[in-house]
């Protein structure tokens, strides 16, 4: 229920009472629905709701640190990595998210660079060699010959029955 309310407070924007919330409750669930609460504050590059998610993650839900924290801190790690890659976010935010993920050390970075110059030659030659494919004119356009293929259903008398099939065609 107390996750509930955070969730509320989040979507509704109402931020000023987030902290009012995180104070109040010591049951939220910091990475409930796959970590929402995060990808909020970093679409809204919201450092404070962001410190305070950490900071309640750490000292309340986790005050213990034991192999339980452990697992579920590098849930939270794998989330917040996934999310920060996802958005852009300020630098006020990339430089509070760092004490929690390693940019220099993880996926984010080597994805950001997939695009180099390197790639973008081979695709061009592979685009220039795409010219040798195409009709010269002293080719026949094959969309102008007929085929015997036909798509055909097969049956599904496995698992529908013409009525079912009928009702849900008509629907659609």
């Amino acid at each position: 229920m107390d996750t509930d309310i955070l969730f509320y407070y989040l979507g509704w924007n109402k931020i000023d009472q987030v902290q009012g919330v995180l104070d109040a409750f010591d049951d939220i669930n910091i990475l409930y629905r796959k970590g929402v609460f995060f990808e909020y504050v970093f679409s809204k590059n919201n450092v404070k709701i962001f410190e305070a998610l950490m900071a309640y993650f750490e000292n309340t839900q986790f005050p213990k640190k034991n192999k339980f924290y452990k697992e579920k801190k590098k849930k939270l790690t794998k989330i917040l990595e996934n999310l920060a890659y996802g958005m852009e976010l300020s630098s006020e935010m990339k430089k509070s998210l760092s004490k929690y993920i390693d940019f220099d050390n993880s996926s984010i970075d080597s994805r950001e660079n997939d695009f180099d110059n390197e790639s973008f030659s081979n695709d061009v030659n592979m685009h220039n060699d795409l010219g040798s494919t195409f009709l010269t004119g002293n080719e026949t356009d094959i969309s102008s010959k007929s085929t015997n293929f036909e798509l055909t259903p097969g049956d599904c008398s496995s698992f529908c029955d013409s009525t079912t099939l009928t009702t849900k065609t008509k629907q659609m």
